[in-house]
């Protein structure tokens, strides 16, 4: 909207000008739009970068599991708060770097325990 003494640009629903304090005259039965949160995708993305980094991470079970978990959490709670399509892919990334650490962590302790045993 724009005041009609200065000319300024201002967000709908505001009662007056901010510049110049003219208050502000809406058409009758005029209702400022709803109010809506903006989207927060910071959790979205992250979950995507923890999936990425697992892929890095997955041969140190120590660092990968709670790299590949933090990332399915992360993503779980991206899809609720928005960036749906970076959480599904942070949390498939982190799903399948999981598997390869736990298939990896798997082979290390039979790996070692023969070892042990020989």
């Amino acid at each position: 909207m724009f005041c009609q003494n200065c000319g300024n640009q201002f967000a709908p629903g505001s009662p007056c000008c901010p510049i110049c304090g003219c208050p502000v005259q809406y058409p009758p039965g005029w209702m400022p739009p709803p109010y809506q949160k903006p989207k927060n995708k910071w959790m979205s993305i992250a979950s995507l970068i923890f999936g990425l980094l697992g892929l890095i991470a997955w041969f140190l079970p120590l660092v990968g599991f709670p790299i590949t978990l933090s990332g399915i959490v992360l993503g779980a709670v991206g899809i609720k708060e928005g960036g749906k399509g970076f959480a599904i892919a942070g949390i498939i990334l982190s799903v399948i770097t999981f598997l390869i650490t736990l298939v990896n962590s798997a082979l290390g302790a039979y790996m070692g325990a023969q070892t042990f045993l020989s």
